[in-house]
Parts: C-alpha cells; structure tokens; sequence
C-alpha cells in the first residue's frame, strides 16, 4: 500500500450501452429510425449510481426495421478518496454551528491543515485530507472556543496514520455535554484517603478520567490508567509522584469516548494536608511521551478554574 493510494477506496458507476441489431425484412423501399428505450431505474442517487444513456439514431435502407432493442449494462470501476466526518451532539441533541480543526503532524510540527462547521444537524466533513507518509497523523480536535460552560473544554478524536487509518469510512462522533465537579468543594484542604464526586453523562458507554494537575504548567500531571469506567467518583488514597502537601492543585476530569477523549470545562483547586500511605502510579513525568503527546493537545491547556 503506497501513501498516495492511501486514501482511496472503490466506488462503482454504471454506464449504460444501447445496443440494436437489425436485419433486412424486404426489398420494398422503406424507412426506419432506431427506437431507443428509457434506461431501466438501477439505483437511487445516494447509493452512488450513475446511469448514463446513450442515444443513437440511423437512417436505415429501404429494406430494414429494428428488431428488439438489447440493454447491457457494464459496470466501471473508479477511485476517489472518502471524507473524514462526524456529528457532535449534547447528550444526544445535535449542535450546530461548531468550529472543528483537522489538526496535521508533518513529522516535525503540528499545524491545522482545515477547518470545518457542523450544519443543522451536528455534523461536519472533512473532504481535503493529507496525503500520509511515514511518521506523519492527523485528528479532529474541538475546542470551546464560545466559553460554553454547559459543554466540555475541548475534544481530541483518535489520532489516524498510516498504520490504522485503512479502507474504512473514518467516522468521530462525539458528546460535547460537560461533566459537572460535586465534590470536595473548589478550594478545598483535604486528608487523603479522600472521594472526589461528579455528575455522569447520558453516554453510557463513556469512561471517566481522574486528572490532578499543576495548572500553572502542567508539570506534575498525574491521570488515573485506565480509565475508569462509567463511575461518577474516585477515592484517591495518596498523593502520585512529584506532587507534595500544601501545594495548590486543580483536579479535573477527562471522559473517553468510543474514539476519543475530552476534558471537563472548569477545574477545582485543591490542597493535600498529608500525602498518605503509598505512591500510586502510573508516575508521569514531563519526559514521559503519554504526557507530552497530550501537550499538542494544544500546548495552552484549555480547563478553566470553576467559579
């Protein structure tokens, strides 16, 4: 499989030829004109049929008719590259009006190779993608770029290349509904072991994400590995590594979604009074690639601190 056929895939349209065969009748002088029938229904447009017909006319000899007419349909095999779309919904209610990025890695840099609006019903195309190479992705990224706090603070589809990006139509739908914080209250001074509370979605399908974080730069950045399932609370029993006592912090949520992820709109801030009685892992720290591939996700972190 070569880059440049990468993106194609195999659709069929159907040209229709009209074939007559004639023989002499008589020797008596007459005329006769080729009578071409309408061309037989095959398919709807939207499944991606073309039918063409071909008219043809012919003077014929004095001593010709037409016989029957005779259709033969041949299919023809062309090649056109698919589109990358989706439809964004608020717990299930399409959302219009929404900016998406195709976000592009050359191999060295990220940059936005297109941009698209979803229409009335959520759902937006991507119909120029890049041709992949080795070492180069691309993914759809949405952020909040209206400050809605009823929707989440931004979404990254699954990243594609050369690797997983197949023959297949690629498809990300995605819940942009935003998961509300219950508990320990914004500013809180806490004991570990300790619950920490939010609200779930109607997507039941979705995994939630606990996230405790140095909101200044990102650095600590612990995450719970897995996902944690569809579960409104968490008890964190002590504190991961690199994070220390009376240290201001910010705890979030992140939701994965069948083929991608996004982040709560607002963060709590939060301070641990002791650290508990062991390190918890995964340890993850800047050099760490999990944690900088999240950095693209877009190197300003877009949560913002609750009211």
């Amino acid at each position: 499989m070569t880059p440049t056929s990468i993106l194609l895939i195999r659709t069929c349209a159907i040209i229709t030829f009209l074939f007559t065969f004639f023989s002499p009748l008589a020797d008596s002088p007459t005329a006769g004109r080729l009578n071409v029938s309408p061309p037989l229904p095959m398919s709807s447009p939207a499944q991606g049929v073309g039918v063409t017909t071909i008219e043809t006319s012919h003077d014929y000899d004095a001593n010709q008719q037409p016989v029957a007419d005779t259709i033969i349909y041949l299919p023809i095999v062309m090649d056109y590259f698919y589109s990358y779309s989706g439809t964004i919904t608020d717990n299930g209610i399409p959302v219009p009006d929404q900016t998406v990025d195709l976000r592009f890695f050359d191999g060295s840099s990220w940059s936005t190779f297109d941009t698209q609006v979803t229409n009335p019903t959520g759902t937006y195309y991507f119909t120029n993608l890049p041709i992949l190479d080795s070492g180069q992705e691309y993914y759809v990224r949405w952020l909040n770029d209206l400050d809605d706090p009823n929707y989440l603070s931004a979404y990254y589809c699954d990243t594609l290349d050369l690797d997983n990006i197949g023959y297949t139509p690629m498809i990300c739908d995605f819940n942009i509904h935003n998961i509300i914080h219950v508990a320990p209250a914004n500013a809180a001074s806490v004991q570990l072991p300790k619950k920490f509370e939010w609200t779930l979605r109607s997507t039941t399908s979705d995994s939630y994400e606990f996230d405790l974080s140095d909101t200044v730069d990102d650095d600590p950045w612990w995450w719970t590995d897995p996902p944690l399932g569809y579960t409104s609370s968490y008890r964190l029993t002590s504190l991961p590594a690199g994070f220390q006592t009376n240290v201001t912090y910010g705890w979030f949520m992140g939701v994965w979604g069948i083929n991608g992820m996004g982040f709560s709109f607002y963060y709590r801030t939060v301070t641990f009074e002791n650290t508990g009685n062991v390190i918890i892992g995964p340890e993850l720290p800047i050099d760490n690639q999990a944690w900088l591939n999240r950095k693209e996700r877009d190197m300003t972190f877009p949560v913002k601190e609750t009211h």
